[in-house]
């Protein structure tokens, strides 16, 4: 076990027994090692899901995101645009830039919702201002 990990299970379990931002990144943490299969955790996509919903109801953005991504991808779960996008929406609500420029793709796609390049534009937009490149490519490729 690494100093880091250790220093930050002591703070949660000890020091922030209430702190929900403690908690939401814990599991979310734990998800990834179970979505990747790291750290001795045996790949499990439904463990990690189950873990990023943990996450996401101590207001992870990350885990939202995580969410949306396998509802995108079929990962233990039955595949479902509509709820990838729903997930996407609410992470890039909370400011996260790669949901955001994943909401800006379906909008502007119709992937999951109605489509609509103006929404699409303004997510890739916001995204973009926070500099994540993938937003930034996308705004060039659609000449905005």
């Amino acid at each position: 076990m690494n100093v880091k990990y250790f220093v930050f299970i002591f703070l949660l379990f000890f020091l922030l027994p209430n702190s929900s931002i403690a908690q939401a990144y814990w599991f979310y943490q734990q998800g990834e090692e179970y979505f990747y299969g790291t750290n001795s955790r045996k790949q499990s996509y439904e463990k990690a899901l189950f873990l990023y919903r943990k996450a996401a109801d101590k207001g992870s953005p990350d885990a939202e995101y995580k969410i949306s991504v396998c509802y995108r991808s079929g990962y233990g779960v039955e595949q479902s645009d509509r709820k990838a996008f729903l997930w996407a929406k609410k992470s890039a609500k909370h400011g996260l830039a790669q949901a955001q420029n994943a909401v800006g793709v379906c909008y502007y796609t119709g992937t999951g919702c109605s489509q609509s390049y103006m929404k699409g534009i303004k997510w890739l937009s916001r995204a973009a201002n926070r500099g994540y490149e993938e937003a930034i490519h996308n705004l060039e490729k659609i000449g905005s």
